[in-house]
């Protein structure tokens, strides 16, 4: 999540005082993610919206908060939509640029006998908590064919991927059209007719210039993906080999020069060090919980000069030392 979810937190804790404990409880603080452009982690959001409905006691939270967004809290992606020359143009736009707005997660659009579906869902198995995510976007999404339409918007239906529970009403009086719970996919379904119209603020000219913008921003999106997960495979194949994982080993395996490789990971946002650390404990984590090698040995295989400097990396990782997880993941076998 980028702008959005920032805005969300800050509009829970200034409407609800109470609640302000809820950032630092979930990781959703600004010493942890302060930097504005930077995607804000799925899983904190997430766990913040459905922390906050359960304080509050309201299990359509998700919906209230959503229904507030307006389009424009998309930033660049938002102004595009209100800009492109029909509906159909501007969800095809929301679908195609929505890594920039959030990742682990997919928005799909499909037409079929005159009904069109605009659908998400979450595709990280790790993010647990998603029914206030659900609502939430949803209803932001509600919103925005509102703006792009004015008073011609209206559903044909809601497909929600979770139940209702006891708040059946609050889901009836919210969306004013016939539902569907236990889907397999949450989606927005409208008349297929609406993608031919044109949205209230269209403008071709700046239509263009945003898309240009956008496509440059997701082709670095794509090139810090792709460094990110070469460099990672290359660290761990020179650690699972006992080869040195040096920056500057890296920069003369990938074909570059030490000072290219630094610039080129400045530029998008990467750390060498933060990479391989990652990757070291990935490895630590697999290698205590499925093999028998002592954990002197492991330290040593990930390229630690003391099993101290090993045993601290990744208590600081996990929370335990790793005689303690290897331990816990046998028992979780067993």
């Amino acid at each position: 999540m980028t702008g959005i979810a920032r805005d969300a937190l800050t509009a829970i804790t200034r409407e609800r005082p109470r609640l302000a404990y809820i950032g630092p409880l979930t990781g959703a603080t600004a010493a942890l993610y302060p930097a504005a452009g930077e995607l804000f982690p799925l899983a904190t959001f997430t766990s913040a919206l459905e922390t906050a409905a359960a304080e509050l006691g309201d299990a359509t939270f998700g919906l209230t908060l959503g229904r507030r967004f307006h389009v424009s809290a998309l930033g660049k992606l938002g102004a595009l939509m209100q800009a492109a020359p029909s509906v159909g143009e501007a969800v095809a736009a929301f679908v195609h640029y929505f890594s920039l707005v959030q990742t682990n997660s997919v928005s799909c659009l499909a037409v079929s006998n005159g009904v069109a579906r605009l659908s998400y869902a979450i595709i990280d198995p790790t993010v647990r908590c998603r029914v206030q995510d659900a609502n939430f976007t949803l209803a932001m999404e509600d919103g925005f064919m509102r703006v792009l339409l004015g008073e011609a918007w209206r559903k044909l239906g809601v497909e929600l991927a979770h139940d209702p529970a006891e708040a059946l009403g609050a889901y009836r009086g919210h969306f004013g059209c016939p539902l569907r719970f236990g889907t397999a996919q949450n989606a927005l379904l409208f008349p297929a007719s609406f993608l031919a119209l044109s949205p209230l603020g269209a403008d071709d000219g700046r239509y263009a210039a945003l898309r240009a913008e956008l496509d440059d921003e997701l082709g670095a999106r794509e090139q810090r993906l792709e460094l990110r997960h070469g460099l990672e495979a290359w660290i761990a194949a020179c650690l699972c080999n006992g080869l040195r994982a040096d920056v500057a080993d890296a920069a003369a395996d990938f074909g570059m020069s030490l000072r290219s490789l630094q610039r080129r990971l400045k530029t998008l946002g990467l750390n060498f060090a933060e990479l391989r650390n990652g990757v070291r404990g990935r490895l630590a984590e697999a290698l205590l919980g499925q093999t028998d090698l002592p954990v002197t040995a492991i330290g040593e295989r990930l390229g630690y000069s003391e099993i101290s400097a090993f045993s601290r990396a990744f208590r600081a990782r996990t929370g335990f030392a790793p005689a303690a997880y290897r331990q816990q993941a046998r028992a979780r076998l067993s």
